[in-house]
């Protein structure tokens, strides 16, 4: 949706390529509103609408019809503008299907590759990390995709997290990529990694006579 300005027009609007980027977002906020309407009553179905973008649900003078309303039109128009997005998506899916299935992507499809909320990991002076990603922007001048994200560090006494964030360049080719998507092998590797920081988290010692 739009930020700034024009989210305070009286109409605002986003162009619909806007909302490819939220497929999945909406495709969920679709099944959890049909879900409440069928399985919540009360203070429960007032409380998921607010989940859903009615932030004023739980307030004294909204209904339990209120929310059934809004979670009732909120249905509907998913219902119809999903396949809009699906539809105005198709051609850039098929090309990025395409390529991929040639080990190759273009720059300007980056944007479509990486998902918010996926896991993917780059190197860093030797070490694989991993992070959730959060966001994406692009830099058309310097062609730069900028890749924003969260992830965990060992700081000597426990986990914590922290911002992880890396600059894609030009490359060759799909395996080039600074930046990959995090598969069983790696996950694997990173999980084995985290239990040994665990286990050997704390103070150690060793008392000797000499």
């Amino acid at each position: 949706m739009s930020i700034g300005d024009q989210f305070f027009d009286t109409d605002p609007d986003s162009p619909l390529t806007h909302f490819v980027f939220k497929l999945d977002e909406l495709k969920a906020h679709l099944s959890d509103a049909r879900s409440a309407l069928s399985n919540l009553s009360g203070e429960e179905l007032k409380t998921k609408a607010q989940e859903l973008g009615r932030l004023d649900s739980l307030t004294p003078q909204k209904t339990e019809q209120d929310a059934q309303q809004y979670l009732e039109d909120l249905v509907n128009q998913l219902d119809i503008l999903i396949p809009l997005v699906e539809k105005e998506f198709e051609p850039i899916s098929k090309r990025l299907e395409l390529e991929l299935s040639y080990g190759h992507i273009s720059f300007d499809l980056l944007l479509y590759y990486f998902k918010k909320g996926e896991k993917y990991y780059y190197e860093s002076l030797g070490d694989n990390l991993a992070f959730v990603l959060e966001d994406t922007s692009m830099d058309s001048s310097f062609r730069i995709l900028n890749i924003h994200g969260h992830g965990m560090m060992w700081d000597g006494l426990g986990h914590v997290h922290e911002h992880r964030g890396v600059d894609i360049h030009r490359y060759p080719a799909l395996s080039d990529l600074q930046c990959k998507i995090v598969q069983d092998d790696v996950h694997n590797e990173l999980t084995e990694r985290g239990r040994l920081y665990t286990a050997v988290s704390g103070v150690h010692f060793k008392s000797y006579d000499g």
